[in-house]
């Protein structure tokens, strides 16, 4: 099995290696998902030692709600720390401490999108993530493919050429193939197929 790495670091042109079966993507070795593991346990923490305090203060149930929303933030913290993606033959599995779903290759690559956002506690910094476009025409987030940074349009160009070696693996390995198949997204989230488009003919994709 082979871990995907997101570093920074690592070449556009990087192909992953095809005599691989399987890919793992960890939400552990991804920047954007460590920060929101360290913000949620930290202020899970802080929550813990309010609620002693207030406990020891003789106030119970008010101690009590606020160490269960301590507790809450902390489990959330695991919940984050235990997201990953496995990606092989028998389709894309993603998985926590909550469960286990899993989904078909797309039958194009156009299957597969950059999900663009701004921040909202560092409004500086912008996000993107990787999205997989169901046969019912749903948007699923790929749990762990995420990314950092300041500039919108880079983000996504990145995002794109990861996408763009996950497909070129699974096609090599026969795990899918280029139908030239578009599938629409439905409901609230097909703004975000709409907003895709622009960004990828600018780095040289057609969609259909």
């Amino acid at each position: 099995i082979y871990t995907l790495s997101l570093h920074d670091a690592l070449p556009i042109y990087y192909r992953i290696p095809i005599s691989q079966e399987a890919l793992v993507i960890r939400a552990s070795a991804t920047p954007h998902y460590v920060l929101n593991m360290i913000l949620s346990g930290s202020f899970g923490l802080l929550l813990l030692a309010v609620g002693v305090l207030v406990f020891v203060d003789g106030k119970f149930a008010g101690g009590l709600i606020v160490c269960l929303l301590g507790l809450a933030h902390l489990a959330f913290g695991a919940v984050l720390l235990s997201m990953r993606t496995t990606l092989d033959a028998g389709g894309i599995h993603t998985s926590s401490l909550l469960g286990t779903r899993d989904h078909p290759w797309p039958a194009s690559r156009t299957g597969f999108f950059v999900r663009r956002y701004r921040g909202i506690v560092m409004v500086i910094i912008s996000g993107a993530s990787a999205m997989l476009v169901t046969p019912e025409g749903g948007a699923v987030g790929i749990h762990s493919l995420s990314w950092m940074g300041l500039s919108l349009r880079r983000l996504e160009a990145k995002g794109m050429a990861e996408l763009d070696r996950i497909w070129a693996w699974a096609v090599a390995r026969g795990y899918t193939r280029e139908t030239g198949r578009y599938t629409e997204l439905h409901g609230p989230r097909k703004r975000l197929q709409l907003d895709n488009r622009s960004e990828e003919r600018r780095v040289g994709k057609e969609c259909r």
